[in-house]
């Protein structure tokens, strides 16, 4: 099969099978379109013609002729060994060969997250206006939950259980679902809010201007964003930083990497261990665990 036929096929694979993030979807497309012309500059038009040697003087290529560093040199391998097990599932390749490429050493880094008087100064910062019920709502769902961005703008009404005990997130990323706890603190708001949006007769828990329509992602983040401007933090105020501080703040609390990577949705524990600072040592004492 040809590199252009396999592209369009990807991108459908990713959109309307795999579920993938939009905002995901047009990186990976670039890594593969990068990739596509580099392999067409070496007289390489069919998937079947390429060799584990071809991605090993293409990551040469990206490391020494552009001057990627190890962090991007790791993203583009994920790429790649994500792509091969799309080609292998479909049939078109026998083998996934990206998986024999190895990935550079790369430093932790430290996510960013508020500290406890930082969220609360967040909360106490929401401006008392029309919007208040709603937007309170949005913020103690990031925080008490710690959805991604995408998974809140799609949240039903019908996604929460009829006592607000618990949240289905149908579609998290990677088309993952899972069931959330909902806190205390964050049912009182809901019960509050829940009789004004209901009248307006949307499925969706936040509609948009248009009702048969979700509050839209970049209006969420505006939200979060100028919430922190008015409560004077720091550093990057986003909703995904409200994912880092939910982690950290359990795991602060006691609560098990094993469990957070159920709450987060996460496939492996390393990308858990990244957002709760577990140290390389502790990770390894946490696997210990399984045996």
């Amino acid at each position: 099969m040809n590199l252009k036929d396999l592209n369009i096929a990807y991108l459908g694979y990713l959109k309307y099978e795999k579920h993938s993030s939009p905002r995901s979807i047009p990186v990976r497309m670039s890594e593969f379109n990068m990739f596509q012309r580099y392999m067409q500059e070496k007289g390489i038009d069919e998937i079947g013609e390429i060799k584990t040697h071809h991605l090993r003087s293409y990551i040469s290529h990206l490391r020494m002729e552009l001057a990627y560093q190890p962090v991007s040199i790791s993203n583009v391998i994920s790429g790649l060994r994500a792509f091969y097990s799309f080609a292998v599932k479909k049939g078109v390749v026998p083998a996934n060969i990206a998986l024999k490429l190895k990935k550079p050493q790369v430093g932790q880094k430290e996510v960013e997250h508020f500290s406890w008087d930082e969220v609360e100064r967040l909360f106490m910062a929401l401006p008392h206006n029309a919007k208040f019920t709603r937007n309170i709502c949005i913020l103690l769902l990031l925080y008490y939950t710690g959805v991604r961005l995408e998974e809140l703008s799609q949240i039903k009404i019908s996604d929460l259980s009829d006592d607000l005990s618990e949240l289905h997130i149908e579609h998290g990323k990677g088309d993952k679902s899972r069931l959330l706890p909902v806190h205390s603190i964050l049912q009182r708001a809901l019960r509050v809010y829940l009789p004004t949006v209901k009248t307006q007769g949307s499925t969706w828990l936040f509609p948009g201007r248009a009702v048969v329509k979700p509050l839209s992602t970049n209006r969420i983040y505006k939200i979060v964003k100028d919430c922190g401007e008015k409560a004077g933090i720091n550093k990057r105020v986003s909703p995904h930083t409200f994912r880092h501080s939910f982690a950290t703040h359990l795991h602060q609390k006691g609560v098990d990497i094993y469990r957070l990577m159920e709450l987060l949705g996460h496939v492996n524990i390393e990308k858990t261990a990244i957002y709760t600072h577990i140290k390389d040592d502790e990770l390894t004492e946490a696997i210990k665990k399984l045996e």
